[in-house]
């Protein structure tokens, strides 16, 4: 089911959507003047009632906080991942994984699944997304 479109969307102005599309300027270009967290869902569905899954996320970085762009079709995707582009974003990734793993593993009852008993936090943030990975964007999904 679609949703309806609100504020700047529900009444777009052309001259606004041209701008855009013709030189990415204009309105539609700029970021909101409250950007932040827009949207959270939680979604119920069947799991095991004996494991927890911890996730760590990079928030508003100072060099890496990512971007949207809007499509010809007026629907928006990534253009710009907002983890792992510099090193510094890999280390903190690595950081705050062995943080966490050091301050659980004094629970002897805690067994961890991922990184692999034989597998460094390094080693696994390495293998999970390449350094300065981009999307493809001529197959992105909808955001």
């Amino acid at each position: 089911m679609a949703s309806m479109p609100v504020g700047i969307w529900a009444n777009l102005v052309k001259s606004d959507l041209d701008q855009y599309l013709q030189n990415r300027s204009g309105m539609l270009a700029g970021p909101p003047n409250n950007h932040g967290p827009m949207d959270d869902e939680d979604t119920e569905s069947w799991a095991p009632n004996n494991l927890l899954t911890l996730t760590s996320f990079g928030r508003r970085g100072s060099s890496t906080a990512g971007s949207l762009a809007i499509n010809s079709n007026m629907t928006m995707s990534y253009a710009d991942i907002p983890y792992f582009q510099t090193e510094d974003d890999r280390k903190a990734a690595v950081i705050s994984g062995e943080r966490m793993i050091a301050a659980l593993k004094v629970n002897p009852v805690i067994t961890f699944v991922k990184p692999a008993p034989d597998q460094t936090v390094a080693d696994y943030v390495n293998s999970v997304v390449p350094l300065g990975f981009q999307p493809d964007v001529s197959y992105q999904q909808n955001v």
